[in-house]
């Protein structure tokens, strides 16, 4: 499966993503946070650096930005997975949906601590590109958007787990999805 890759930037709307136009393109590197930095402050696994910014002047981006591409791959801001904007989750497959899957502490949730660092909590978000939102990864989820492709729900009518399969059913949506534009 491929990844959604999108030129070097900061995307702060979900047009700019489907332009393929980033607002911003300087000096912009992706970076993993530290599981420290994680536990105490919450959110997602990744955050951005501008090289030729100071901190105080990154704040103001991280607060309003979609998402931030490296040029080879796209994270999406925790405002449209976990909430908050500490962070960012790398996407999966290339659209017009993405996979954001997250595997979090609840501290992402609670805003940071040891206790919530502890209780780690499993799950995903879809985010359509297309339409600009994002909603929960659940079976519920899956069998709308597969409502709409009723090739695709007949094949998987009787998978035990419609989850254990889920990034291949919302792949093979996006391909008829893509072919149909």
């Amino acid at each position: 499966m491929e990844n959604l890759r999108l030129k070097r930037g900061i995307y702060f709307s979900f047009r700019e993503i489907v332009e393929n136009n980033p607002s911003y393109t300087d000096t912009v590197s992706v970076k993993e946070r530290t599981d420290g930095h994680i536990a105490m402050w919450g959110g997602g696994k990744y955050t951005f650096e501008l090289a030729d910014a100071a901190k105080h002047e990154v704040k103001p981006f991280k607060r309003a930005l979609v998402g931030v591409s490296d040029g080879e791959t796209f994270y999406i801001s925790d405002r449209h997975t976990i909430g908050g904007w500490q962070g960012l989750t790398k996407c999966l497959l290339t659209g017009p949906y993405l996979v954001a899957p997250i595997r979090a502490s609840a501290s992402a949730y609670t805003g940071g601590g040891l206790i919530p660092a502890m209780i780690k909590v499993g799950e995903g978000f879809v985010i359509n590109v297309n339409a600009g939102t994002s909603a929960k990864l659940t079976e519920k989820y899956l069998k709308g958007l597969m409502s709409k492709h009723p090739e695709i729900a007949d094949r998987y009518a009787e998978a035990e787990n419609l989850m254990d399969a889920a990034l291949e059913i919302i792949d093979e949506i996006n391909r008829v999805e893509q072919g149909s534009r």
